[in-house]
């Protein structure tokens, strides 16, 4: 099945700029009302009104009146209930209320499905409320260097205290182990043989040989097994990890110096608890949301240190987003207990207590039409995420009475326009095709063989130009490619040919010009006819 030209004014609202095809209307802001392929019922819009009435088109006006304002859709005559005006809209799927507790909600709603209108925005809120007692799996990194050894001895006896501090904070706390040095190739470590086997300096002292990272003790909530030794073992938690080492950080680029230049993947790649890509692999990007303090020399304050920082990080939310599809953007305000909020973009909120709810004003917007997409909405830090389900309906939904009369028989009336069946073509499917194509039709509607159909100026209608309306009042388009008009003649005094004569093109000798001036008509040649 064919679409071709409009049968009836179906017109949509735009703001500031309208663009139909290669013709446009103003020039600030850019909005499309196109055609749909394939037997789809109507048009995909940016920010435009459309109206599905039939016979609200007038003879020789372009198809492009359609698209408007809904006042001037209104003047024209289009009622209300058939001027089609789609909201952008959200609609909660999952919305589990917030509580604390050992299974808490801190994020509401927890997915939500958007029917985005392309180029219009669409606001949403998020809350999160801190819940008491949330619980953290703290993951102790330690730097086994030969130079860390006095601290490691005292992060061993620290290990129940750790627990008990963050036992503190919340009842449903555990903590792990795990270890590293660095990679095991220059310049980075000694790579001798006899260096990579045993790197302290003592001969007669046993230390282990150098490694880039090992696993040592699975997250438990048993705070003896912190003193003795499969993957982590995260649990849906808030994860705090704890870094510790006496050695200054890697630098973004420090890779090429050990020509290893393979992007983290961002995956576990342990054997045996060992892992095994540290010489082939960059080293991760550094974690967005972190704290620093200064050890003692013997990392006797680190119980200390951890309770701080994690009052800080979680007294801290600071949304992010996940798998944002292109073409799509995003942007939050922050509604944080001090009850301020600014128009300006912000996405975090500082010193936010126990039990204080807080809330997130977050705008979405499509660009263009694209097929069912998802991303997700989280807290940093926190494992609670809000799923975002994405749709753009690109398709008008009319309900239109069929009368195969419409279309002179040869078709049917969909959202206004004719859909005609095959062998036919035209606003009306007043044209047969036969052996045609509707590419050779056009061809005659082409003027030299040039690309344009109708100069641009009018639809193509069975092999003829039939020409728009100009919006331009008293101009008149006309010629068998639309190629003329009836103010192509110079002002004068503001008047088209001074107000005296009227123009018209003719086509004289090639070399001979017709100038008509004060109905005077003079010819200016400039050879010999």
């Amino acid at each position: 099945m064919q679409r071709h030209s409009w049968n009836a004014s179906k017109c949509f609202i735009y703001d500031l700029f309208f663009k139909f095809g290669a013709f446009l209307v103003d020039s600030q802001q850019t909005l499309e009302c196109m055609q749909v392929s394939h037997g789809q019922l109507c048009v995909r819009v940016y920010v435009a009104e459309h109206s599905r009435e039939k016979h609200r088109r007038a003879a020789g006006e372009q198809d492009s009146a359609r698209c408007d304002t809904k006042e001037e859709l209104e003047k024209r005559g289009c009622t209300e209930t058939n001027i089609i005006n789609p909201s952008s809209i959200f609609t909660p799927t999952v919305d589990i209320p917030l509580r604390s507790g050992n299974q808490p909600i801190q994020l509401a709603p927890q997915q939500i499905h958007l029917e985005l209108r392309p180029g219009k925005p669409t606001t949403f809120p998020v809350r999160f409320k801190r819940a008491d007692g949330y619980p953290v799996d703290l993951y102790y990194l330690m730097d086994l260097s030969y130079s860390m050894n006095d601290d490691l001895k005292k992060v061993k006896d620290l290990g129940t205290d750790i627990l008990k501090a963050l036992k503190q904070i919340t009842p449903y706390a555990r903590i792990g182990f795990g270890s590293f040095v660095d990679k095991t190739v220059l310049p980075y470590t000694d790579s001798r043989p006899e260096k990579l086997k045993k790197p302290c300096p003592d001969a007669e002292q046993y230390c282990q040989a150098a490694f880039g990272y090992q696993h040592v003790l699975s997250l438990t909530d048993d705070g003896s097994r912190f003193q003795q030794e499969d993957k982590i073992g995260w649990g849906n938690n808030t994860r705090l990890l704890v870094y510790t080492s006496d050695a200054g950080f890697h630098f973004a680029g420090d890779g090429k110096l050990g020509s290893i230049l393979t992007p983290n993947d961002g995956k576990c790649h342990l054997e045996g608890n060992r892992y095994t890509k540290s010489n082939e692999l960059e080293l991760s990007d550094m974690i967005p949301k972190s704290a620093v303090g200064e050890l003692a020399t013997d990392s006797s304050n680190v119980v200390t240190l951890i309770k701080d920082a994690y009052s800080n990080l979680s007294s801290t939310v600071i949304m992010e987003h996940n798998n944002l599809p292109d073409g799509v953007t995003i942007s939050y305000i922050s509604n944080c207990a001090d009850k301020t909020k600014t128009n300006e973009p912000k996405r975090s909120c500082s010193n936010v207590k126990i039990n204080q709810e807080i809330s997130f004003d977050v705008t979405v917007t499509a660009e263009r039409c694209m097929e069912p997409q998802s991303f997700e909405i989280r807290p940093l830090g926190f494992t609670e995420k809000l799923t975002v389900k994405i749709i753009t309906p690109c398709q008008c939904d009319c309900d239109d009475q069929r009368d195969p009369a419409d279309c002179n028989t040869n078709g049917h009336i969909e959202c206004g326009i004719c859909s005609c069946g095959p062998g036919h073509v035209g606003q009306n499917c007043e044209c047969r095709v036969g052996d045609k194509t509707e590419k050779e039709l056009n061809q005659g509607c082409k003027r030299d063989n040039g690309t344009s159909i109708c100069s641009n100026l009018g639809d193509c209608v069975c092999g003829v130009c039939q020409c728009h309306a100009s919006e331009t009042p008293g101009k008149q388009i006309y010629g068998t490619f639309c190629e003329c008009d009836n103010m192509n003649c110079e002002l004068n005094n503001g008047k088209l040919c001074g107000g005296e004569a009227d123009f018209q093109i003719q086509q004289p000798n090639p070399h001979t010009r017709w100038v008509t001036e004060n109905r005077k008509p003079t010819i200016f040649k400039d050879d010999p006819v």
